[in-house]
């Protein structure tokens, strides 16, 4: 079982605005300052809502806190935390959690990690766009039984001026959304060419079958016949009448010799 207290806007059931986070993305971790008044093993920290694709339910990069300062075990002489009704700033430690402690991996029953972020598993660390809005962030005491008394008083992101983390995932090959170039095998700027390609292919077919459908068409030896309207096949034949009747009509009057039929029929 689990116990767990979080902070923005987290899961289905989550009402209201998302919390505001600032941009991280160029930080190297998150330092913690808090105490345990139990002598518990089993705290988490966790943030962001990204899932890995062998989870079923579980959100968000985990990674165990270890090393905060806890009560001594309880007794029946000693029963009270060491610093009960003494609260003081020493009671407090601080715990470094660098991003890559985190993992997307988890169990998702005792929180443990299944597998690392590292240089062969880039996929399960926490991705430049999480870090640039981690939308939530959860404390977890889970996998391990016994009483759980945490107190934070801070929670805060270090090493924000040397960009290692970030520089560590463009060196790995990692997208801002945590997409590896080198799993995909291409990229857009070898992807282009090839389409541009493809592209000036389909555009000539386009030219070259739109060229044939508007060809002229040959009826023969002499090229194309132009299409004669119907006006215009009227007037040819009235033309043709007109100049029969004048030849028969010069037949009809036969008052010429063979000389004027001669020259008439030239």
């Amino acid at each position: 079982g689990f116990v767990t207290m979080a902070t923005g806007k987290s899961g289905r059931f989550a009402k209201g605005k998302p919390a505001a986070f600032p941009d991280i993305s160029n930080c190297e971790g998150f330092e913690i300052e808090g105490r345990s008044d139990t002598q518990y093993t089993g705290y988490y920290m966790s943030f962001g809502t990204d899932k890995a694709p062998k989870m079923h339910h579980g959100r968000g990069y985990k990674a165990r806190v270890d090393g905060l300062p806890s009560s001594v075990a309880s007794t029946e002489e000693n029963s009270t935390p060491k610093w009960a009704g003494r609260l003081s700033d020493k009671e407090f430690g601080t715990v470094t959690l660098p991003f890559a402690s985190f993992s997307s991996y988890w169990d998702e029953g005792s929180g443990k990690t299944m597998i690392e972020c590292s240089e062969d598993d880039p996929q399960y660390c926490p991705t430049l766009a999480t870090l640039r809005n981690i939308e939530t962030v959860s404390l977890w005491g889970e996998g391990v039984e016994g009483d759980v008394s945490l107190d934070v008083r801070l929670i805060k992101a270090v090493g924000c001026r040397s960009g290692r983390y970030a520089k560590m995932l463009h060196d790995l090959g990692v997208a801002d959304d945590g997409h590896s170039g080198h799993t995909y095998g291409f990229n857009l700027a070898t992807l282009f060419p090839g389409a541009s390609l493809a592209a000036a292919c389909l555009a000539l077919v386009a030219v070259a079958r739109n060229w044939w459908n508007k060809r002229p068409k040959a009826a023969g030896p002499y090229g194309e016949v132009p299409p004669i309207s119907t006006e215009t096949e009227v007037n040819v034949l009235r033309a043709e009448v007109v100049e029969m009747r004048k030849v028969m009509n010069a037949m009809g009057n036969g008052g010429g010799g063979g000389a004027e039929r001669s020259g008439t029929f030239a």
